[in-house]
């Protein structure tokens, strides 16, 4: 705990904490209870408003039954200096937390859950990924649920999110926004091509029109005038 440190970036410490551990043993068989433990206090620099962490080592018996409990309220996420750092195409420049989860270890096998809700999220956009700058400009609050399962030897992980509907909806409008003026681009470059090109044989054709017409022309002048016998004369 370290009550004396002010709001610093990257320092992790207790402002306030509190706690209780009954039943630390070297023989559980023998005790015959339980190891159990519980944490509350706040973070330095308001960095959390509530942490609490909770649990039981329950090792009495062959099999073993441990749990630990999480819950941690607001808990402030703020991006630090990255000049150094190469670019990344998303950032999650901002927001609070809430979180809450809870892991059992019983004999080698896994069951936990955690439940995380991103308030206020402020994401930063990359250069190599500009075309998303409108998908994350005005995203809402979402959350993220994480579960496992399997072994200590063979864990498993399972992630699902309400953001991810959102995002599908959003990209899904984005790419039809870009393949239209992507289709809408190549029909003006084609037009204009074609029509750069087609402009001599225009011109030609339009020759040949009226060399055509002034010779018919011609043709049907002349034909008109020995066609047509003077009056008074017999054919």
């Amino acid at each position: 705990v370290r009550p004396d440190i002010k709001k610093a970036t990257g320092i992790f410490a207790f402002e306030r904490l509190a706690g209780e551990l009954r039943g630390l043993t070297s023989h559980p068989a023998i005790y015959g209870k339980p190891t159990l433990f519980k944490l509350n206090g706040s973070m330095v620099g308001n960095l959390a408003k509530d942490f609490a962490l909770s649990g039981q080592f329950d090792h009495r018996k062959t099999l073993t039954d441990d749990r630990i409990d999480l819950s941690v309220k607001e808990l402030r996420v703020e991006e630090t200096g990255t000049s150094s750092r190469q670019e990344s195409p998303l950032r999650l420049a901002s927001a609070l937390l809430n979180v809450n989860g809870s892991l059992r270890v019983k004999g080698g096998a896994l069951d936990g859950r955690v439940l995380l809700d991103v308030l206020n999220p402020q994401v930063t956009v990359g250069s190599s990924a500009a075309v998303l700058g409108d998908l994350f400009k005005n995203m809402g609050s979402f959350d993220v649920a994480l579960s496992i399962g399997g072994t200590l030897d063979q864990p498993s992980i399972g992630l699902s999110s309400s953001a991810i509907k959102t995002l599908t909806s959003g990209l899904e409008n984005l790419i039809q926004k870009e393949m239209k003026g992507l289709q809408d681009s190549v029909r003006n470059a084609i037009a204009s091509r074609v029509d750069k090109n087609l402009a001599p044989a225009k011109n030609e054709v339009g020759n040949l029109e009226k060399l055509i017409q002034g010779e018919l022309s011609s043709r049907l002048g002349l034909a008109g005038l020995t066609g047509t016998a003077p009056k008074g004369t017999k054919g």
